[in-house]
C-alpha cells in the first residue's frame, strides 16, 4: 500500500503508513529503507534518511540497500570517508555486481585513497567486461576513475648496475628491462 501512495505521490500519506509499520514493528528493514529513502529523495532531509537507514543497517548489518543507500547519503553529508566505509562492507559481504565496485571505487579516488581505489575499480571492470551485454558507460566511468588514480600507481623506473632503465612492476612481479 505504502508503495502505491508512493506512485501516486502521496508522501505524507505513505510516511504515516510506514510510521505505523515501525510501530508495531521497528526493525522492518522495508518500512526503515522506504522511509529513508524518502527523507532523502522527497523530504530533502539528508538527517532524517541517515537515521532511519542506520536503523536499518542496525537491524541488519549485510542489507545491501540500507548500506548502498546510506552510503549515498553520507556523500549527501560531506562524509565521503563513512561512504568508502559502507560501500566496502558490500564488497566484504560478497557482492557481484560490478556497480557495487564501480562505487566504491569512485569514493576512494575521490577522497584521494588510490591504494583503495584500484584494485576495487578493476575487479569491477573486469567484471562488468563479462556481463552478458557490458555496459559501456560504466565501463568508461570504471576507465576513467581509473586514470585518475594512474599517476600514483605508475610504475617505478630504477636503474640497472649497467645503468639501463628497469621497470618495477606494481604489486609484484619480476623487474622487467623496456
Amino acid at each position: 500500500m505504502a508503495w502505491s501512495n508512493f506512485q501516486l505521490e502521496n508522501y505524507d500519506v505513505m510516511l504515516d503508513e510506514l510510521q505505523q509499520v515501525l510501530t508495531n514493528n521497528p526493525n522492518n528493514l522495508d518500512a526503515l529503507y522506504a522511509i529513508g529513502r524518502v527523507q532523502y529523495q522527497i523530504e530533502g532531509d539528508p538527517n532524517k534518511a541517515e537515521d532511519y537507514l542506520t536503523r536499518c543497517t542496525e537491524a541488519d548489518p549485510k542489507s545491501h540497500d540500507c548500506l548502498s543507500y546510506l552510503a549515498l547519503v553520507k556523500i549527501g553529508l560531506g562524509n565521503p570517508q563513512d561512504a568508502a566505509a559502507l560501500y566496502q562492507r558490500i564488497i566484504d559481504i560478497g557482492t557481484t555486481d560490478p556497480i557495487d565496485y564501480l562505487h566504491a571505487g569512485r569514493t576512494y579516488a575521490t577522497i584521494n585513497d588510490c591504494k583503495s581505489a584500484v584494485p576495487l575499480l578493476r575487479t569491477g571492470y573486469q567484471m562488468e567486461q563479462k556481463q552478458a551485454e557490458p555496459n559501456g558507460d560504466r565501463l568508461s566511468a570504471f576507465q576513467e576513475y581509473m586514470s585518475q588514480c594512474s599517476a600514483a600507481f605508475a610504475p617505478v623506473i630504477s636503474t640497472q648496475e649497467s645503468g639501463a632503465p628497469l621497470l618495477i612492476p606494481l604489486g609484484g612481479g619480476t623487474p622487467t628491462s623496456p
